[in-house]
């Protein structure tokens, strides 16, 4: 059984000074760490501002707008992780804003978040954003977990305001994707070790767990081993 993962997108790097109106998909990517750059191919946005001095962007449900607001983040197919939930870590700024999650553009698994309390985030020791309360009592971020196939990759992840008469903006500061395992698509599944076996005279080729290929294998950590249709889960200096 593979060990379960998280991966951490989000929006935090310093903002630039002034703000960003209607931003495009590279200015998101430019908030991106380097670790959330290793999952992201591409990212997709309409009616998204950067505000100086704020982490995080807003995705802007004014009433100007003709049009959704939202986000999409599309992931690597070298390294798309077998999702098993989905943390949303956000501050909704009035009481009656419908945020929309869509993984994969299945519309089955949209799920409408209303949030009436949250008006505080803070940030723990693991650089996570928490929710917290009006009575200053930790409260679960908005989970999609029972929905999600983990046998699946997850190839997008959304998030939206529709369109709607009044206005309603959300303080959007990421995901936490909790997964199980990594396909590399039309290649490798690193969630479980194959156990076929390989021709002698092929050459071992080595993955690290978000998917990029190397030559040679790490000199340390935790790595993929694939030789033919032979793959192994590997700790530098011994066999897991």
């Amino acid at each position: 059984m593979a060990q379960t993962q998280n991966a951490i997108i989000s929006f935090l790097k310093e903002v630039p000074k002034g703000n960003i109106h209607n931003c495009t998909g590279e200015d998101l990517i430019n908030l991106l760490d380097d670790d959330a750059k290793k999952w992201v191919e591409s990212i997709e946005c309409n009616n998204i501002d950067i505000v100086s001095g704020r982490s995080g962007v807003l995705i802007n449900g004014s009433v100007e707008n003709e049009n959704d607001s939202w986000i999409k983040i599309r992931f690597k197919t070298t390294s798309l992780m077998n999702c098993l939930r989905i943390n949303t870590y956000a501050i909704i700024l009035d009481n009656e804003t419908p945020v929309t999650l869509m993984f994969d553009e299945n519309e089955y698994l949209k799920k409408t978040i209303v949030d009436y309390n949250k008006d505080l985030l803070s940030m723990s020791a693991q650089n996570i954003y928490v929710a917290i309360n009006k009575n200053n009592t930790t409260t679960v971020p908005p989970t999609v977990g029972s929905v999600i196939d983990p046998s699946l990759p997850l190839h997008s992840v959304s998030i939206c305001i529709p369109k709607q008469k009044q206005n309603a903006n959300v303080q959007f500061y990421g995901f936490r994707i909790f997964y199980n395992g990594i396909t590399i698509e039309n290649d490798i599944s690193t969630g479980v070790s194959s156990t076929h076996e390989s021709s002698e005279n092929e050459k071992p080729v080595y993955y690290d767990l978000t998917g990029v290929r190397s030559a040679v294998p790490p000199a340390s950590g935790i790595y993929i081993r694939k030789t033919g249709n032979r793959i192994e889960k590997i700790v530098a200096g011994g066999r897991k």
